[in-house]
């Protein structure tokens, strides 16, 4: 176990000074005043490097053994099996670079960096580039020679890296804009559903759409509903999709996006009203990295971390600090270092690379979280809920979903959406009892889905048109396993169907289908999971 003074001595300062305590210019007494304060369970808070060391403490006087790891295996490791890998190990939420510390400070990490340390600038790049992109930087702090290699070639490496991965070009990004490029790539998806439309982006930067085109929410220059996937024409380099209730987003590899369908509170952000049956370009934003879309306003995530807002702001959902609506994007305030943004019926969600939740909007059944029924029109901290790693918004319903793969709910329950066995609205963040290992999850107008790291998903909530995919059309008020759906890697839901992606590239779809939103060639329901089309 490696002692107290192994902790870097800026965060002894940090932790001192947030603390209201005045560092010292000796160094060794900031540790033992440091050490003491600790010792009296007497603070507000500690960095995480010092709340790692705690871990390792509590660790070896529990006589638990850290088994011994190489510094190259954890870097090469996914999410999964790492959050995996910490259950197993009883140890709390975790991510690479904070395990990696606990491993040191446990004297449990073999570090084999020296095998990188002695390979040519080229050869070191390519190995690099391969990782994913939040692992990198670990290996740039492992050793002062690999400090300097990275201080030539960090912004390179993720952008060819975030390039690759995302299909943003990130060719003059700076390093700030990476990074946050890096910490909200996870939720980009193939798959969108709205109320009565779907949008799917295939591997080579199409969109196909099917399902309701009253206002042109298709965007193929007309307004006839169509039941099979129809590709967009001449529109290519798309790389991410978002459908609201009835109109859509599509972010393009440099940053731009384009709208299209209902815009009656300028949910498109083009200066008017008017709807758009064709793809039109909202040309006040460049340089995007997330978008998403509600029933009537749409969120859109800038490469510098700073969100944007329009469309209808009746209920404050666009965070505004006020109730007009804006048919220009327009600057969120006060918020920044943004991972997720998703927008739901009348509120929104933000996720902070913190694993904290701002919310703000619409808040009659207590879909923010906040232990209350009040509308706020500014983003609002939801309290006591931390170390958060995805989001998803419905109607009247949120999830969080822990990095323990744990899930979080709140909200309206009259269907059993919450999954926690009754049908009581709750306005705090209550975990669903027996749904563990969550990786993904989803919230439709009604019903909600939790994709498991086994591949297998668990459906909730309303099951009115068998958008639950359970072979029936019964409620369920906790997480019902969707059978013979294995190899599952993405999923959505829309108000009322649900589409589902398979490790194959195969897209299955269920629920409500009367405009055709199935894509399945008819318009009739579908209570299990039917084969629509492969995006590979």
């Amino acid at each position: 176990m490696q002692s107290f003074t192994a902790i870097p001595s800026d965060d002894i300062i940090a932790f001192l000074q947030s603390n209201n305590i005045s560092p010292s210019s000796d160094v060794q007494q900031n540790y033992l005043t440091a050490w003491d304060r600790l010792r009296s369970d007497d603070y507000r808070s500690t960095p995480s490097s010092i709340a790692d060391w705690i871990i390792a403490i509590n660790l070896a006087t529990s006589n638990i053994h850290l088994p011994p790891m190489k510094f190259l295996d954890i870097l090469a490791m996914s999410d999964i099996d790492l959050q995996i890998l910490t259950n197993q190990l009883t140890l709390p939420t975790l991510d690479k670079e904070r395990f990696i510390r606990i491993l040191r400070y446990s004297n449990a990490l073999l570090d084999d960096m020296s095998i990188l340390e002695n390979l040519p600038d080229d050869v070191l790049f390519e190995i690099l580039v391969k990782l994913d992109c939040k692992s990198i930087p670990l290996v740039c702090k492992s050793s002062s020679n690999l400090s300097h290699f990275c201080q030539r070639n960090l912004n390179n490496l993720l952008r060819q890296n975030l390039t690759k991965t995302t299909g943003l070009n990130t060719y003059d990004y700076n390093k700030e804009q990476l990074i946050n490029l890096c910490q909200s790539s996870s939720y980009i998806k193939n798959m969108s559903t709205g109320d009565l439309h779907s949008l799917i982006l295939t591997n080579t930067g199409q969109i196909y759409v099917f399902g309701s085109n009253e206002y042109g929410q298709l965007g193929l220059s007309d307004n006839i509903d169509k039941n099979v996937p129809t590709l967009i024409p001449n529109l290519n380099q798309i790389v991410q999709i978002a459908a609201g209730f009835y109109h859509s987003l599509a972010l393009s590899d440099i940053g731009q996006i384009y709208a299209f369908g209902h815009n009656d509170s300028g949910q498109l952000g083009l200066r008017d009203h008017r709807d758009r049956n064709i793809l039109s370009l909202i040309t006040k934003l460049n340089h995007m990295i997330q978008i998403a879309a509600g029933s009537r306003h749409s969120l859109v995530l800038s490469n510098n971390g700073q969100i944007y807002a329009c469309g209808n702001n009746y209920n404050g959902q666009l965070g505004l600090g006020h109730y007009d609506d804006r048919d220009i994007p327009t600057l969120i305030h006060n918020l920044i270092n943004i991972k997720q943004i998703v927008a739901g019926a009348h509120y929104s969600l933000v996720l902070l690379n913190t694993g904290q939740i701002y919310a703000f909007g619409f808040n009659n059944f207590g879909q923010l979280g906040l232990g209350n029924n009040h509308q706020r029109n500014i983003p609002t901290l939801i309290p006591n809920l931390i170390q958060i790693r995805q989001i998803a918004a419905g109607d009247r319903h949120s999830l969080a979903l822990s990095t323990n793969g744990q899930t979080y709910a709140f909200g309206s329950n009259h269907y059993g959406q919450l999954g926690l066995g009754d049908n009581n609205d709750i306005n705090i963040p209550i975990v669903i009892p027996n749904l563990n290992d969550i990786i993904q999850i989803a919230t439709g107008a009604y019903h909600s889905l939790a994709l498991s790291n086994s591949g297998q998903i668990y459906a909730f909530g309303n099951n009115e048109y068998g958008r639950l995919g359970l072979g029936d059309n019964d409620n369920r008020n906790i997480p019902s396993l969707i059978p013979n759906l294995i190899n599952i890697v993405q999923i959505t839901a829309g108000a009322y169907q649900s589409l589902v992606l398979s490790n194959t590239g195969q897209i299955y779809a269920f629920g409500y289908n009367n405009a055709g939103q199935l894509g399945l060639g008819d318009n009739d329901n579908r209570d299990s999971p039917t084969e629509v089309m492969s995006i590979y």
